[in-house]
C-alpha cells in the first residue's frame, strides 16, 4: 500500500496449503501466496516492510538450525546492511515481528530484484520451501511504457509427500536442490499469449536455487533492455536458448 512518502507492505511468513501441479502441498508462503506478493516501488520511496514469523515446529534441520527462525533479504538493493534495513544479522522467533525500512534512492529503475530470507543455516531450505517474491524498481520511461508487460517467475520444486522434500545431507546445503516440478508463477505450463508481431516486455526472474534455466522462443529473437543493475543503453538481441542462471545471477528483462 501507498504510505507517506513511500510505499508500505505487511509479510507474514507461514506454512500454506498450495496445489503444486494438482497435488496440495505444505509450501513456505508470504501471505499465503506461491510465490509470495510482488512488491512495487519507485526509487524516489521509502520502502518499508512489516515481517510477522509465523513458521512454527518445524524442527531443526541436519545441521541442528531452527527452522522456524527467519528474517528478511532483498536480493540486489543498493541499500544499507545495517540497522532496520537489510540487516541479516536480524533474526526472528516464531512469532515475532520486525519492521523493516529501506532507503531506494541509489537503486536504478527499471530493476527487478526479489526478497527471500536469510538465516544463517536456514536459508536454503526456506527459500526453496517457497520464501521468495519480486521486488520491481518501476521506471517511467515513455519508450518503454507502450509495450505490455508480464513478470514470469521460474522456481521449481520437489515434494516427500505433501512436504517440500527436505534437505538431507550436507551437499544439498553446499550444492542446493533441483526439482522435478518446474513452474512459472507457480503453474505449470502456463499460456501466455501474444499476438502476431506483437513486441511485448517480460521480466523474467529465476527463483530456483540451483537450477540454470535456457530459455528460448520458437521462431523469435530476444533482445535483453536491462538487467537487475538497472536498464541498458539500448536493446541487445541475445543467440538462442539464453543461458539463465541461478544465485547469484537471478534477473533480466527484455
Amino acid at each position: 500500500m501507498e504510505a507517506a512518502g513511500g510505499v508500505e507492505v505487511d509479510l507474514e511468513a507461514r506454512v500454506t496449503s498450495v496445489m503444486v501441479n494438482g497435488t496440495a502441498a505444505n509450501l513456505l508462503t508470504y501471505n499465503g501466496g506461491y510465490p509470495g506478493p510482488t512488491i512495487l516501488v519507485k526509487n524516489t520511496d521509502l520502502l518499508k516492510i512489516n515481517l510477522t514469523n509465523s513458521l512454527s515446529m518445524l524442527g531443526t534441520n541436519i545441521l541442528g538450525h531452527d527452522r522456524d527462525i527467519t528474517n528478511l533479504h532483498t536480493h540486489g538493493l543498493h541499500v544499507s546492511p545495517e540497522g532496520n534495513s537489510d540487516n541479516v544479522m536480524q533474526m526472528l522467533m516464531s512469532g515475532d515481528s520486525f519492521a523493516y525500512e529501506y532507503d531506494l534512492s541509489k537503486q536504478a529503475a527499471g530493476t527487478l530484484n526479489f526478497y527471500h530470507p536469510h538465516i544463517h543455516g536456514s536459508v536454503a531450505e526456506q527459500y526453496w520451501g517457497g520464501l521468495a517474491g519480486a521486488l520491481i524498481v518501476e521506471d517511467d520511461l515513455p519508450v518503454l511504457s507502450g509495450y505490455e508487460t508480464h513478470l514470469m517467475i521460474l522456481k521449481d520444486i520437489a515434494l516427500s509427500g505433501a512436504d517440500p522434500e527436505p534437505y538431507a545431507s550436507t551437499m544439498d546445503f553446499m550444492h542446493g536442490k533441483e526439482g522435478n516440478t518446474v513452474m512459472v508463477n507457480g503453474q505449470v505450463n502456463p499460456v501466455l499469449s501474444i499476438r502476431p508481431g506483437q513486441v511485448q516486455r517480460w521480466r523474467i526472474l529465476n527463483a530456483s536455487n540451483a537450477r540454470f534455466y535456457m530459455l528460448s522462443l520458437e521462431g523469435h529473437t530476444l533482445s535483453v533492455v536491462g538487467t537487475e543493475g538497472g536498464l541498458l543503453d539500448k536493446p541487445y538481441p541475445v543467440p538462442l536458448p539464453l543461458p539463465f542462471c541461478s544465485l547469484p545471477c537471478k534477473s533480466k528483462i527484455f
